[in-house]
């Protein structure tokens, strides 16, 4: 079954996707016509994202930065309005926080969708058609590789210092003065650090045993304090970024190393539940992290497992429910005012080094905050919600600032895609904006400013230590 999946995956999914869509369709015609119209647009989507996915990976090898958005907005969006679509009991309205959202709304959603994949084609039409030259199959070697694993151990401290200090993890409160620039440095760094030294194990595929353990045991820190923070993306980021360096360089994940990590995956979310419901409980929380944990683990181990298992997929599910979102931004667009027609975008070149002190009116990134108090009315909450990079883009003024962002957006994306990814500067973006694409809930103003100084920093660095060109004669 596996290898039949592996050699045929737009039959297997096809399948699977037409099937459900059926059983979709048959709920929809229960609702009205224009909740039915909506449900025959999921075609056209699925196309547009799980078909050229499988595209562009048999054509080229691997899929294009885009096609992971795509698939992720196709999860996030469309297969959430379809089950939308299967819970409603032939009702058009669904709950949504403290209100109600129409599914009338959904063909307009879709179109919406629809469009947006029509906006990054324009972006890889353009790109391709200016483009001069293909990718090198130059490989790189760094030269100071000692400085590489001293930044990977001071970023690593800084991370757990600012866990153990309470600047980070669930429920810390916002820092200023030094301690944010420390947490900011480690925000940047950490990639770099991780990126590059992954690099050096597997793509350089060094011999040398020191750097391996170094690598290891910051790789083993990293995610147990990224578990310790209650931010199941703090644990999951440095196994992502080491597992995308794996793959590029050319290695396989054993099958049973993949199961167990799916494994893994399902079971995280129920601890951090768990751990979540401790740190809020005064009466449970015994102010360390470790207690803490263990106390959830505990709690999580008493269920049954496969009680455990099911609620941490359904965790993932809700967690992934943005279609409401969507629809709830696209009728609140006029009375939006945190932000209109683009006018930040043109403080881009300067957002990332003028301090705030100086610049009182610098954008802010509060604005998942922002949406949340204008759905609930609550305003004594730090509670934050997504409008999905679609919704953020759409209430710059409508549909015409999605064309305008997406085609910017993918424009980056194949810009990085035409690089070649073995050249550590390349590499470093290529991963950062994997991770944003497959994880489409960003504002793509903030997600763009943050590549800036993370340029200017990153070249700055790999200039200093400096890397010698190989050129790979295969």
């Amino acid at each position: 079954m596996f290898n039949f999946i592996k050699k045929y995956p737009q039959i297997f999914f096809g399948f699977i996707f037409g099937t459900y869509f059926l059983f979709t369709l048959s709920n929809a015609i229960d609702i009205n016509d224009t909740v039915s119209i909506a449900v025959l647009l999921t075609v056209i989507i699925y196309i547009q994202s799980i078909g050229t996915f499988f595209y562009f990976y048999k054509k080229n090898g691997k899929p294009r930065l885009q096609d992971w958005m795509r698939v992720a907005l196709f999860i996030t969006l469309v297969l959430d309005f379809m089950k939308l679509v299967n819970k409603a009991n032939g009702e058009a309205t669904t709950k949504f926080i403290v209100t109600t959202v129409s599914l009338n709304d959904s063909s307009f959603i879709l179109i919406l969708i629809i469009f947006t994949f029509i906006s990054l084609d324009f972006a890889w039409i353009t790109y391709n058609t200016f483009k001069k030259n293909k990718p090198s199959n130059e490989q790189f070697i760094i030269n100071r590789k000692d400085w590489i694993f001293i930044i990977l151990i001071v970023s690593t401290l800084f991370q757990s210092y600012l866990l153990f200090s309470g600047i980070t993890g669930f429920g810390s409160k916002q820092s200023s003065g030094i301690l944010s620039l420390v947490k900011m440095i480690s925000e940047y760094l950490n990639p770099f650090a991780l990126i590059i030294s992954a690099y050096i194990i597997f793509i350089e595929n060094t011999n040398n045993t020191k750097y391996k353990l170094i690598f290891y045991f910051a790789l083993s820190i990293q995610v147990f304090t990224g578990f310790l923070s209650g931010m199941k993306e703090n644990a999951l980021e440095p196994i992502l970024y080491t597992i995308i360096v794996f793959l590029i360089a050319g290695k396989r994940i054993p099958k049973n190393i993949i199961f167990i990590g799916l494994f893994a995956l399902a079971i995280l979310y129920p601890i951090n539940n768990a751990y979540r419901d401790v740190i809020s409980n005064p009466y449970l929380n015994k102010g360390s992290s470790i207690v803490n944990m263990a106390r959830a683990i505990k709690k999580v181990l008493t269920q049954p497992l496969d009680e455990t298992l099911l609620g941490g997929v359904e965790s993932y599910a809700d967690r992934g429910s943005m279609f409401p979102f969507l629809i709830y931004v696209t009728n609140i667009e006029e009375k939006w005012t945190h932000y209109k027609n683009m006018t930040r975008y043109a403080t881009l070149p300067i957002n990332w080094f003028i301090p705030r002190a100086l610049w009182e009116d610098k954008p802010r990134a509060d604005i998942g905050g922002t949406l949340y108090i204008l759905i609930t009315n609550n305003k004594d909450t730090n509670t934050a919600v997504t409008a999905t990079s679609i919704g953020w883009a759409y209430l710059e003024g409508g549909i015409l600032y999605i064309f305008f962002i997406f085609v910017i957006l993918g424009l980056i994306f194949e810009f990085i895609d035409n690089k070649n990814i073995k050249k550590p500067i390349f590499l470093i973006f290529y991963i950062v904006l994997l991770h944003k694409a497959i994880k489409p809930e960003w504002d793509p103003y903030f997600m763009i400013s943050s590549l800036i100084p993370m340029l200017i920093l990153y070249w700055g660095l790999l200039k200093l230590i400096g890397q010698k060109r190989i050129t790979n004669e295969n």
